[in-house]
Formats: C-alpha cells, sequence, structure tokens
C-alpha cells in the first residue's frame, strides 16, 4: 500500500516537473526570439536611418526606457498568483475573465504610456508631434 501511495506521489511530481520544463523552455525561446528581433530591428533603423538620425533616435528611447521601469505595475505577478489561486480552489472558470481583464488593462495603460512617453520625448527634442490646422 505504501509503495502505491509512493509512487503516484512520484508520478504527480514528475507531471510537475515535466511541466515547468516545458514551460521554462517556452519561456526561454520567447526571450530569445524577442531579443534576436530587436537586434535585428536595430541594425534595421540604424541603416535607414544613418548616423545622426539614428543618435537623435537612440537618445529620444532614453526617457521612455527609464520609465517601463514603472509600467507593469504588478499586473503580471498579480494574474499568475490569482489564477494559481483559483485553479487550486477548483474555479478555474475564473481564469479567463482574470487574464482578459488583464490584457485589456495593459492594452489601454500602454497607450496611455506611449502617448505620454512621445509628448514627452517630443518636448526634449523640440519637436512636436501635435497636427495643427491652417
Amino acid at each position: 500500500m505504501k509503495s502505491e501511495e509512493r509512487g503516484s506521489k512520484f508520478d504527480k511530481f514528475f507531471d510537475v516537473a515535466r511541466g515547468s520544463v516545458r514551460g521554462g523552455l517556452f519561456l526561454i525561446s520567447g526571450n530569445a526570439l524577442g531579443t534576436l528581433l530587436l537586434a535585428v530591428a536595430s541594425i534595421v533603423i540604424a541603416r535607414l536611418l544613418g548616423p545622426e538620425a539614428y543618435g537623435i533616435y537612440s537618445i529620444s528611447l532614453v526617457v521612455p526606457a527609464f520609465l517601463l521601469i514603472f509600467a507593469n505595475l504588478g499586473i503580471n505577478v498579480a494574474v499568475v498568483r490569482y489564477c494559481a489561486r483559483f485553479r487550486a480552489e477548483g474555479q478555474a472558470h475564473l481564469v479567463p475573465d482574470i487574464i482578459k481583464t488583464a490584457l485589456l488593462f495593459e492594452f489601454f495603460y500602454i497607450i496611455y504610456f506611449l502617448h505620454n512617453c512621445i509628448r514627452v520625448c517630443g518636448g526634449v527634442l523640440g519637436v512636436s508631434f501635435e497636427s495643427s490646422v491652417d
């Protein structure tokens, strides 16, 4: 009896470990792909803009890059916490609603964040992005 209990515990452990490894591989491959795309985009932008314009472009990214430190607002941590909690409590039907709400919030927050970053960077560089109607 005890060996059967021990066997089922090990099976459960190995299932969790297998899922963790699989998730980790997805995470690593996603990060690697994102880094590769950023590197390619940087090279293409540098070639298209030339040295002087690329320098101005790089300077204009300093403020948004600094502000991105605060951009997440802990949403990712909350989503992971509550999704795990609701699944453990047998309320898995709430998980899609949590994810949809978080994605919607992030979308509107990013739009707001980008709008303000464009205004700040434009002010720093002396460029106006406002449309003027004569």
